[in-house]
């Protein structure tokens, strides 16, 4: 790394336009800040809510990562300007990440969110194929956000059956799968794809997880690699051979984190 590579996460709350405030995707953000600051030569920052109030940190992102709810609920669709400011970033090459339900687009936003990260969940198309269950990943293929990833197993959130331009695949490589069936063997496909990268047609790079919804997941040091190095990727940062250092502790793991009453 010659400069210092510059991550705005932005996470959001179960309901929009509030404060983060203490759940598992302000305590999520804060794990992946902790990581990142820690690495030499990058810089994470967090907006504490939906939105930055201070647009400039968009505006001097090398990525931005987007850990929150879908369907529309994501703070950055909530208005036509937001939007916008989105796709103009998206097209001069700033790297894009969404993890979790943020890859759950509503229909009319289908073709903006393949554009900006490949493919998309949405309610149309993947037809309720999202839920919780007990999955273990051992199978990674060949790929730079893959070095390092060691085997995991979880009970994590997925979001699959992918839905991904008609008659192509161009710039999306596959990196996980899992569904109900198979549990986390790449033989059930491109229906069972949860994490990707994507080469966009403007040169920019793009990473998506459908997993790290439970908190505890973080925990997993495979899940944990595999998402440090696809935002780093995404900012064009070259992988090393073992991956990025995203070592962590217990009081890492507690930060922020405010378990939810049902």
């Amino acid at each position: 790394m010659n400069a210092k590579v510059k991550i705005l996460i932005i996470p959001g709350d179960e309901s929009v336009n509030k404060p983060s405030g203490n759940h598992e995707y302000m305590a999520g953000a804060s794990l992946l800040a902790k990581i990142f600051n820690n690495l030499e030569k990058v810089h994470a920052s967090i907006s504490n809510y939906d939105w930055p109030k201070n647009e400039k940190l968009l505006d001097q992102a090398d990525v931005i990562v987007i850990y929150s709810n879908g369907d529309g609920k994501q703070g950055l669709l909530l208005s036509k300007e937001r939007i916008l400011k989105i796709d103009k970033l998206v097209d001069k090459g700033v790297g894009f990440v969404n993890l979790h339900a943020s890859i759950c687009y509503p229909n009319v936003f289908v073709p903006l969110g393949q554009k900006w990260i490949g493919g998309v969940w949405t309610k149309e198309y993947s037809n309720g194929n999202r839920g919780h269950w007990k999955s273990s990943h051992s199978q990674f293929p060949k790929h730079a956000v893959t070095s390092g990833v060691t085997p995991w197993s979880a009970d994590d959130g997925w979001c699959h059956k992918i839905l991904i331009p008609e008659g192509s695949r161009q710039g999306i490589n596959p990196l996980l799968w899992s569904s109900k069936e198979h549990k986390g063997d790449p033989k059930g496909g491109d229906k069972d794809i949860v994490a990707w990268t994507f080469d966009r047609l403007d040169g920019g790079r793009s990473f998506s997880c459908s997993g790290a919804h439970e908190h505890w997941e973080w925990a997993n040091n495979g899940l944990r690699k595999m998402i440090v190095n696809g935002i780093l990727w995404t900012a064009k940062q070259e992988v090393p051979p073992q991956g990025f250092n995203c070592k962590i502790d217990k009081e890492n793991m507690n930060q922020h984190f405010d378990k939810r009453k049902n």
